[in-house]
């Protein structure tokens, strides 16, 4: 991640990046049972950088 971003901005690229992941794609079900579980894995990392600005913004 460039340091000339934000904390946010870097938010938002990863969000955008985990977005273009399921947007890939399909080349068989191993990719499918693969994507999926990238996707959750990002998921929850959203999710845990999400709630840890929202604690820090209160």
């Amino acid at each position: 991640m460039s340091p000339d971003l934000s904390p946010l901005q870097q938010l938002a690229v990863r969000l955008l990046r985990c977005l273009v992941l399921s947007q890939a794609d399909q080349l068989s079900i191993e990719d499918v049972i693969s994507e999926r579980a990238q996707q959750r894995d990002c998921s929850r990392a959203l999710a845990a950088q999400m709630l840890h600005k929202i604690a820090w913004n209160f």
